[in-house]
């Protein structure tokens, strides 16, 4: 792929999330990157994607509670 650019399934790896969450922030939040379509792939900009990430950290994943204090 093009350098800087990320497949879907690259993107989504790289955000910890799965492809289908990563389809349903493209499509429904405003602040999310937007990939590039070259045919019918959809490349991410990775720089895009990581200042997303600066801005949006990762909520904690489901089924590990804290531990109690």
């Amino acid at each position: 792929m093009l350098n800087g650019y990320l497949t879907s399934a690259q993107a989504a790896a790289h955000l910890g999330i799965t492809a289908s969450t990563l389809r349903v922030l493209a499509s429904r939040s405003a602040g999310f990157p937007r990939p590039v379509k070259i045919s019918r792939i959809s490349l991410w900009e990775q720089s895009a994607l990581d200042a997303w990430r600066a801005e949006h950290p990762a909520r904690r994943q489901a089924g590990k509670t804290p531990p109690c204090t």
